[in-house]
């Protein structure tokens, strides 16, 4: 619920919220592997794809594209 509530305010910290539904979904892999729930399992798989996929775009990319431009900035001078 944090991390729904974190990007539906769309403040500084919201892209924070895909690191709480990391976590979440870490818990629930852990919960339906141990109690044998399949479906929830794939379910969790894709959950946690989307997690990573929106950690990647929304916090690491933003940086790493920071350095791309900064280096070659440098370059230039």
């Amino acid at each position: 619920l944090l991390g729904s509530l974190m990007l539906a305010l769309k403040g500084r910290a919201a892209p924070w919220g895909w690191v709480f539904f990391a976590l979440s979904n870490i818990g629930w892999l852990t919960f339906s592997y141990g109690y044998s729930h399949w479906f929830l399992l794939v379910q969790q798989i894709g959950f946690s794809i989307t997690s990573a996929i929106g950690i990647w775009r929304w916090l690491i990319q933003p940086r790493f594209d920071g350095l791309v431009v900064r280096h070659l900035d440098e370059e230039l001078i």
